[in-house]
């Protein structure tokens, strides 16, 4: 199924540096409750090694070479660290750990997969042209919840899913539902001091509560 999603990648992306999968085969080949999303890959992309790792060289380690289990935040090394070391990677790890979920089995992207210097910077013109490929795992994979990492990936895609603020007023700055059950959770970004192992920033006992409900 992962060879129908790559086929939705712009071919105008293929060169940049950048990367789309942040789990492997096995987590985009099968259905999923959960899929996580940021809003692009981290780094430099005029860093010398990074220039390198294009959105098509590291599709192709996907495809290819790396195992079906495979997952970004655990697998990779991130800033010369001991792979799953990174502040984000650490973030997304408790996550996992208190979902009792296996990283390498969980569908993970960002909403835009080429590296900019600055986030801050991107626009819904850039998300727009990998909506498509997000559109197709969600449905798919028959996604339930959608975890955003970030505001501007929370807010574009909740208004794609066509999703309406929670009913209670205690979720409504941070979870939206759509007439098909679709649910998406906003989690404040993991830099910057948003570590979500700090109690006020962890988002789990939330995602937990929504995914009970699909189930």
């Amino acid at each position: 199924m992962i060879e129908e999603f790559v086929e939705l990648i712009p071919d105008c992306l293929y060169d940049r540096s950048g990367k789309v999968f942040y789990s492997g085969r096995g987590a985009f080949g099968s259905r999923s409750d959960l899929y996580i999303l940021g809003i692009n890959p981290g780094g430099d992309p005029k860093d010398r090694t990074l220039k390198r790792e294009t959105v098509c060289s590291h599709t192709n380690l996907i495809l290819h070479d790396y195992p079906d289990n495979w997952s970004a935040y655990r697998d990779e090394s991130w800033s010369d660290q001991e792979p799953g070391c990174d502040p984000i990677q650490e973030s997304l790890l408790h996550l996992f750990d208190g979902l009792n979920m296996d990283p390498g089995e969980v569908p993970s992207s960002n909403l835009y997969f080429p590296r900019s210097s600055n986030a801050e910077d991107l626009r819904v013109r850039h998300f727009k042209k990998c909506w498509n490929f997000h559109k197709a795992v969600i449905k798919k994979l028959r996604i339930r919840v959608v975890v955003c990492y970030g505001r501007q990936p929370a807010d574009f895609v909740r208004r794609r899913v066509d999703a309406s603020p929670h009913r209670r007023k205690r979720y409504r700055d941070h979870v939206w539902q759509n007439a098909d059950g679709i649910t998406v959770i906003y989690a404040r970004h993991p830099s910057r001091g948003g570590s979500w192992k700090k109690p006020k920033n962890d988002p789990t006992d939330l995602v937990i509560k929504f995914l009970d409900e699909v189930n």
